[in-house]
């Protein structure tokens, strides 16, 4: 049904129309700004597909627990860290209520396990707080957000074993 694999060079056009439609204009980010992420961490940013249609995608890079990286910030390096951040997770419209959303989930958990991290932690936006909960994630209550986000967003973190 799905696969899922590294984001490649080809598949950015898809993205930034997928993020657009995910986000219309609360958090857009220009196309440097990600994929100066996925340079930095392109073993932890994926892709998921229905045969070759991109489907959806997921950035994800080593960030530390007790801080959240600035939206709309050119990434030139990454902190030394067992923490793993997942920046953005999105799926087409059209993807939605198929399981995509939870196969690139655990896919990316599974890679963070396979590589040492100790726990992944996220900024959860729109209302997805219940989504993030069903895979054991938990509000960091004293955390600090970085500016740019909606004021409901919390950040979010679990721990891997």
């Amino acid at each position: 049904m799905f696969s899922i694999d590294a984001i490649n060079h080809a598949d950015w056009s898809r993205i930034m129309d997928i993020q657009h439609k995910a986000y219309a204009d609360d958090y857009p980010e220009s196309v440097d700004v990600l994929k100066a992420k996925w340079l930095l961490a392109p073993e932890t940013c994926l892709a998921i597909r229905n045969d070759e249609d991109l489907l959806g995608y997921c950035l994800a890079h080593p960030w530390p627990i007790n801080d959240t990286p600035k939206l709309h910030v050119e990434l030139n390096a990454l902190p030394e860290t067992d923490d793993l951040f997942i920046h953005d997770l999105a799926l087409h419209p059209d993807a939605r209520g198929q399981g995509a959303a939870k196969e690139l989930v655990l896919s990316v958990l599974n890679i963070a396990r396979l590589n040492h991290y100790k726990q992944v932690h996220l900024v959860a936006v729109q209302g997805s707080e219940q989504f993030w909960c069903s895979f054991e994630f938990e509000i960091l209550a004293e955390s600090q957000i970085s500016a740019g986000y909606e004021d409901e967003a919390l950040h979010m973190s679990v721990h891997l074993k």
